[in-house]
């Protein structure tokens, strides 16, 4: 923890408290640039918004570190160890509702999300993959539900990938915030260039859970894994549909079928 970004500064600022933010959070970031590399560098606490080109003042910033101030934060302190990550979920659930359909783009509904992991019912040990990871509430899902029914989920393995970099860092940050800190994010597009590989293969997992983009247009010839040759099979029936499966091919592919391995995703299919 560097010392620009340890509390008793921040507490302090007074005056061009975004900017002196940014210098801590950027600190803070190469230190730990394991888990938090590409995370609070873009943070921009002195954005400009709306017609009038507003941005938080001083004084808002200083209220607001002197309203955490009198919260303490220890574990000892809190009413259930994952307090912070269910808050940080709370709050990506608020931005997603008043985002409205855009909010889809990086949250599914909690329902939905425990639906479908007590359906796949992940094994201690699985190797868990959501190629259109959003802000991880599905893979986080599957570690409590693991940790609920075997006590622990240290045995298991998550991947995810995600193409928008903003989304990718709210990922991270929630990964950390439930103290989940093996697991192998990337960013990218997952179709175009999936980052999940073994040598020239798509890499294979126990389960494949997502909420993928299903009304984006995807072209074959743009996609640099080889799993695009097969993916003309299913033009005409894409036409005829007018629903672009591509996301969908492209999970099941990466189902370890050896190991009779699921696949989940939220939304409607017109093929089995």
């Amino acid at each position: 923890m560097p010392q620009r970004a340890r509390w008793e500064r921040i507490k302090h600022q007074k005056q061009e408290v975004g900017s002196e933010l940014m210098k801590a959070f950027a600190e803070l970031e190469e230190k730990n640039l394991g888990s938090l590399e590409g995370v609070l560098k873009p943070i921009d606490f002195n954005k400009t918004f709306g017609k009038n080109n507003k941005r938080i003042t001083d004084a808002d910033m200083v209220e607001l570190i002197a309203h955490f101030n009198k919260v303490v934060l220890t574990d000892d302190n809190l009413e259930f160890p994952d307090l912070l990550g269910s808050a940080y979920e709370y709050l990506i659930k608020y931005f997603a509702d008043s985002a409205g359909k855009k909010g889809g783009e990086f949250y599914t509904p909690r329902t939905v999300v425990k639906l479908l992991v007590t359906i796949l019912d992940p094994a201690q040990d699985a190797e868990i993959c959501d190629p259109t990871v959003g802000s991880g509430g599905m893979l986080i899902e599957s570690f409590n539900y693991v940790e609920s029914k075997y006590g622990s989920a240290r045995k298991l393995t998550l991947y995810g990938q995600e193409k928008n970099g903003t989304t990718w860092g709210l990922y991270k940050l929630n990964m950390l915030f439930h103290d989940i800190l093996d697991a192998q994010i990337e960013n990218g597009d997952t179709l175009n260039e999936p980052k999940h590989r073994e040598g020239a293969e798509l890499k294979r997992f126990d389960i494949v859970i997502a909420n993928p983009p299903f009304s984006q247009n995807y072209a074959a010839e743009s996609m640099k894994h080889k799993v695009k040759r097969s993916l003309s099979v299913l033009d005409a029936h894409q036409r005829q549909s007018g629903f672009h499966v591509c996301p969908a091919y492209h999970q099941y592919a990466q189902i370890h079928r050896a190991h009779g391995g699921d696949y989940a995703a939220r939304g409607s299919f017109p093929w089995r």
